[in-house]
């Protein structure tokens, strides 16, 4: 399947693959000449999952200051997934 979506940061849903659960994408903006994002979800149990990001991002001499940002969003949104999972389980 493939599926474009545009947004300011020019995002390329490149593929989705349901057999793998893998989702990966190719983005880029004015500062990150690279941001390919590849998501990895793994069933464990009927209730649980693993879900991992990797990240490939070149901004030359961006790079660094696109990371810090890059690791303090992933963090962010992992708490919002837990905040998620909460909600999900309390209404069970």
């Amino acid at each position: 399947m493939l599926l474009t979506v545009k947004s300011n940061s020019n995002p390329l849903i490149d593929k989705i693959d349901d057999e793998n659960m893998t989702v990966s994408s190719k983005e880029k903006d004015r500062f990150a000449k690279v941001w390919n994002h590849n998501i990895f979800i793994k069933e464990i149990d009927k209730e649980t999952i693993e879900y991992t990001d990797e990240i490939t991002i070149y901004g030359s001499i961006f790079t660094s200051f696109i990371v810090g940002f890059a690791k303090s969003f992933y963090k962010h949104r992992q708490q919002r997934w837990q905040l998620v999972k909460a909600q999900f389980y309390s209404k069970k």
